[in-house]
């Protein structure tokens, strides 16, 4: 039979609160009352966290707005908010 883990086994295994790792647990294969993993979700739930260094993709930053210059060194402050809802 598989061992079952606890909440605050697995908070000492992460190093979090036992809130989180209760969290952690309710993303893996559980069961309720009491919350317990065993040890075969927790290792199938880490290897699909886990990626190799060369093999993560890399998301492609953000540009930022260009903002026009100002003639003489002054700073330009626009006056109408940008259309956020419409």
């Amino acid at each position: 039979m598989t061992r079952l883990i606890t909440a605050r086994e697995l908070a000492e295994r992460y190093q979090c609160s036992i809130r989180t790792a209760q969290r952690y647990m309710r993303k893996m294969d559980h069961m309720e009352k009491p919350l317990r993993v065993t040890e075969q979700a927790v290792a199938c739930w880490e290897a699909e966290r886990t990626r190799d260094p060369g093999s993560a993709e890399r998301r492609k930053p953000r540009r930022a707005r260009k903002v026009p210059a100002a003639p003489e060194g002054r700073f330009i402050i626009p006056r109408v908010r940008p259309c956020a809802g419409k």
